[in-house]
């Protein structure tokens, strides 16, 4: 059986990998209407930003949520 360590972990992770996807569709949608920019609502994992910078994204906070610019 998972201890609660592991299944916090384990939905760290999923969340992580869940919020990764939806920003990539965010993306996906933003790009096929001639955007350059998408906002999130609420905040995002320092992981997640950090990756978003290093593939040359702007990450700017916003009052409510991020704004993610390329």
């Amino acid at each position: 059986m998972l201890s609660a360590k592991q299944a916090r972990e384990k939905t760290e992770s999923n969340q992580l990998l869940l919020k990764k996807a939806s920003i990539e569709k965010l993306i996906q949608k933003a790009i096929e209407k001639g955007q350059d920019k998408i906002f999130v609502t609420g905040g995002l994992n320092v992981e997640l930003i950090d990756e978003l910078k290093e593939n040359g994204y702007s990450v700017i906070k916003q009052a409510t949520g991020m704004k993610i610019c390329w």
